[in-house]
């Protein structure tokens, strides 16, 4: 199965999120040897310009997610305002008009706990600023099945209670500015099994 064959960023965001989702993206390396899956909240009425916004920061391809798109490594895939976003164990993505989660759909929640499932230890959670929690409900799945876990430092965030939610559940690898984001997501890809574990070693990192 070709989602056994590298890493799978899911990225949780809402208030403020359309800033730093810019910072990350367009830090990202061209040749990225992962699949970047985005969950934005937002409103459903009027275009959902994201996917053009952060194509004119990366020669990454970005696309709306659409039903049955394959996980490719090197791709940006953006959730369907509206539709929760989950990854299939075949590596397809699957959008659902399932209820809310934490009063929003798409929620993290709903990606973090399907990326948990199908892809075990390819799968990172990671959470940005927002209101509320929605993403902490889905980490300890993450880690539980191999996973590693992301999240913001809330002093950098424009709206800390995400990142906040994420700690205190004590299912977080690695703390780190917004502008660290990208690097650690590159340096997670790019190590080896021991590497890898140094680098989520240490949440206050």
């Amino acid at each position: 199965m070709q989602s056994d064959h590298f890493f799978v960023f899911g990225i949780a965001a809402s208030a403020g999120g359309l800033e730093a989702l810019q910072t990350i993206v367009s830090a990202l390396p061209e040749d990225s040897p992962a699949c970047v899956l985005v969950v934005r909240h937002r409103s459903t009425e009027g275009p959902d310009l994201l996917p053009d916004i952060l194509q004119r920061l990366t020669k990454l391809p970005v696309q709306q997610a659409e039903e049955g798109n394959s996980l490719a490594a090197g791709t940006v895939f953006t959730a369907c305002p509206g539709l929760h976003l989950l990854v299939r164990p075949d590596g397809t993505l699957q959008l659902s008009p399932a209820p809310k989660v934490k009063h929003v759909r798409p929620a993290a929640d709903v990606l973090f706990r399907s990326m948990a499932a199908s892809l075990g230890p390819r799968a990172v959670a990671v959470v940005l600023t927002g209101h509320d929690s929605d993403g902490s409900g889905g980490l300890a799945e993450i880690r539980a099945n191999g996973g590693h876990v992301i999240v913001q430092d809330p002093g950098t965030a424009q709206a800390p209670s995400m990142p906040v939610s994420a700690i205190e559940t004590q299912q977080v690898d690695v703390v780190v500015p917004l502008d660290g984001i990208a690097g650690t997501m590159i340096s997670l890809v790019k190590a080896g099994p021991a590497e890898r574990s140094r680098l989520t070693s240490d949440p206050a990192r």
